[in-house]
């Protein structure tokens, strides 16, 4: 009778809950339980309407390239045996894309208040 490798159990079990999450996300998505409508879309400067915010595009399309080389890296690691972290190029990739966001929500937020306090 072999003993069961506590890396391999580890390696199924978190495959068993990676694949259920996505499944459950998946799920939520196809039922309109999350809603991705205007996710791209942000408010303009009198607040009235929505208008396409490449900040949100840009900062979703780094999230999603860093998730990519971190998956990528994880199915590399059984050969191995280490899972490494994000390189530093991609944590400061993903550094300056939110203050590419977080910039574009201060000067929306302050166009606001200026536009509120002129008579």
């Amino acid at each position: 009778m072999t003993g069961l490798n506590i890396s391999t159990f580890m390696v199924w079990q978190l495959s068993i809950f990676w694949l259920v999450l996505c499944l459950s996300i998946i799920v939520l998505l196809v039922t309109q339980h999350i809603n991705t409508e205007r996710l791209l879309y942000a408010r303009t400067v009198d607040g009235r309407k929505d208008s396409f915010s490449y900040a949100r595009l840009q900062l979703l399309l780094v999230i999603l390239l860093g998730v990519a080389i971190y998956l990528i890296d994880l199915y590399q690691a059984p050969e191995r045996n280490v899972i490494e972290g994000l390189p530093t190029a991609v944590l400061i990739l993903l550094g300056f894309s939110n203050a590419i966001y977080l910039y574009s929500k201060f000067k929306s937020a302050n166009r606001n208040s200026f536009n509120k306090e002129r008579p």
